[in-house]
């Protein structure tokens, strides 16, 4: 005789347990709205670069930079995070294992830390002086829970120990041994940092954090112009680079030797993206892209590269030139969004 082996589970339970799957599948979007109006309208950069003097100047206005949140699945404009007013100009975004979100102030070369539930400052995480990372362009944290900053105005990357606060100089020369001008920075699958060195060099570094030992892991002849930043497939299979200038492509290399595969995102199918700053995967899978010269957020399918869609449109919640990206799950957030939503 066959029983039923049906238990009885009270609705209180089930209540509890959507609401906790509801708590895990939330999350937010955090955007770097730079926000900046250019000083010399033919170039959008944040800085103008001297191939004759190897130097570069600024091209911004600071004062406008804030940090956006949207809804990571539907793109809905959740708030500003962090107002215009406290950071000069915003650019490389992260958060820590601490659940803080730490951010660059390029204006005034330094690192600002914020509550990551609330977006209040907390301090001036570092303030870099004239042999530090000059212009921060991009944060990480590393393996070894070191952050990890990127010079575009020089200095080129450092590397702060949290718990013995000292800063030091990993690299300053990039792949033809010139002047490093480091934008964005991401570590590998293969515990390595790798390092998109721009202006006067336009590579890929690669920089083995225990050995110091540094090579050209994407050389110029097949690197974007300007590298602006890369990503690892979730796989840990490829390497995705974007590019500030030039053809509006995101290029795919294998993870394990540099070598070019080929356009990921093509530039007659790109869905209208002009400059890619930085680029994420979701929990979804798919790819999202900051587009600086669209000012939008733009997702494209994480296996076939093809553009799904306008994810954050121009404007939206004053969407201006955005820069890093970052995705979070801030607990505290998102108990108040289930309980609006009841």
């Amino acid at each position: 005789m066959m029983r039923n082996s049906f238990k009885f589970i009270p609705l209180g339970t089930v209540i509890a347990l959507i609401h906790l799957t509801s708590l895990k599948a939330l999350a937010d979007l955090y955007v770097s709205n730079v926000a900046n109006e250019p000083l010399d309208k033919s170039n959008p950069a944040i800085v103008n670069y001297d191939p004759v003097k190897d130097a570069i100047t600024d091209n911004f206005t600071p004062g406008k930079s804030s940090i956006l949140r949207y809804d990571e699945k539907t793109g809905e404009f959740l708030g500003t995070f962090i107002p215009p007013g406290i950071i000069g100009l915003s650019s490389g975004i992260t958060f820590g294992s601490d659940g803080n979100l730490y951010a660059c102030d390029q204006a005034n070369d330094r690192i600002l830390r914020f509550n990551g539930k609330t977006g209040v400052l907390i301090d001036t995480y570092l303030q870099f002086g004239p042999d530090g990372p000059h212009r921060p362009e991009d944060i990480v944290f590393g393996p070894d829970g070191a952050l990890y900053i990127s010079g575009l105005g020089g200095g080129g990357v450092q590397r702060y120990d949290r718990k013995t606060h000292e800063l030091t100089v990993l690299t300053q020369t990039n792949s033809k041994g010139k002047k490093l001008y480091a934008g964005g920075i991401n570590f590998g699958p293969d515990g390595n940092l790798y390092i998109s060195s721009v202006f006067n060099d336009n590579s890929i570094i690669r920089y083995n954090i225990e050995t110091g030992v540094q090579d050209t892991f994407v050389p110029p002849n097949i690197a974007q112009p300007v590298p602006s930043g890369t990503v690892f497939s979730p796989d840990g299979e490829y390497l995705y680079d974007g590019t500030f200038i030039g053809p509006s492509t995101i290029e795919r290399y294998d993870s394990k030797t540099g070598s070019l595969i080929g356009d990921f995102v093509s530039a007659n199918n790109n869905g209208g993206l002009q400059t890619s700053s930085r680029l994420k995967f979701g929990s979804d899978g798919n790819l999202y892209v900051s587009d600086y010269s669209g000012s939008s957020i733009r997702s494209y399918d994480g296996q076939t590269g093809a553009f799904i869609s306008v994810f954050v449109s121009p404007g939206v919640g004053g969407l201006q030139h955005p820069g890093g990206i970052a995705f979070f799950t801030p607990h505290g957030n998102h108990t108040s969004r289930w309980q609006t939503h009841e």
